[in-house]
Order: C-alpha cells, then sequence, then structure tokens
C-alpha cells in the first residue's frame, strides 16, 4: 500500500512474549504532528485517527506521545476459521465499522468510530462470535 508524499511511515513499539516488536503506522502531518491513519494490528493504546506526537531515533519516526484521542476503538480479532472473515467484515462495515485484514491471515484489525454504540451493538456482536468458537478478540484501545 503505498500514500501519497503527505504520509509517513511512524514506528510503535509494542511487546509481544516479552520480546519488543515494531509496528509501522501510516500518519500524516497535522502541524507539529502526526494523525495516525491505519488501524494497529498489534499496538494497544492508539486509534485510527489518534493524533500523536514523534521524533527522529536512528533516521526512524518514532511516536513519543498520544496528543489527542479520536474517540475512536480499535479491537482486534483472532479468527478459529478462515472462511468466515470476510463475511464477519460485511457485517463490521453494515454496522459501521472499518476493518483490515493483517499479514497474518487470521488477524483482522477494526475500527469502531466514535459514533457506534459499542456496548450496545458491538460488544454483543463480538462476545457472540467468541462464545460460539469463532474468534477471540482483545480490545486493543477502548474509547467508548
Amino acid at each position: 500500500m503505498s500514500k501519497s508524499d503527505s504520509y509517513l511511515k511512524m514506528h510503535f513499539t509494542y511487546l509481544n512474549d516479552g520480546e519488543t516488536m515494531t509496528e509501522r503506522m501510516w500518519v500524516k502531518s497535522v502541524g507539529n504532528n502526526y494523525e495516525i491513519d491505519n488501524i494497529p494490528f498489534y499496538v494497544k493504546n492508539y486509534s485510527l485517527g489518534d493524533v500523536v506526537s514523534g521524533t527522529i531515533e536512528d533516521g526512524n519516526l518514532v511516536v513519543k506521545d498520544l496528543i489527542t484521542e479520536s474517540g475512536n476503538s480499535t479491537i482486534q480479532i483472532v479468527f478459529y476459521d478462515k472462511e468466515i472473515i470476510r463475511t464477519t467484515m460485511k457485517t463490521l462495515e453494515e454496522l459501521q465499522c472499518q476493518s483490515e485484514i493483517s499479514n497474518i491471515p487470521s488477524l483482522i484489525a477494526v475500527n469502531i468510530p466514535a459514533t457506534v454504540d459499542y456496548f450496545g451493538v458491538i460488544k454483543p456482536f463480538l462476545d457472540e462470535g467468541f462464545e460460539n468458537e469463532k474468534w477471540d478478540y482483545q480490545e486493543a484501545c477502548l474509547a467508548h
């Protein structure tokens, strides 16, 4: 995926089984800060549309601080059956949520806009899939 010249890749670090990993996400300049333009697949505590500050380390743009929350939430879902991923993504889209498939084919990241009823609509849907052993999910960044 390529973006226009106004977009940059920013490095976000996270722990995976005690090992420090890096997720690179597209951001766009907003004054002296940056707006996240990806749904995070691995990183917690950030969502699409959040504004962050950054610094240059070893030639890479690295996140420094969260400046402004977007109000969006990020959910990461791991599917037990890859055959239901597309239909689940379509259902989430019908519920006004954007989703993307990661480099791991059984993992998707979901953006829940601030205007969507997470606890009344989305969470019951996620819980039903979990209870029926279709997937597991994590609330990586809950702003609702």
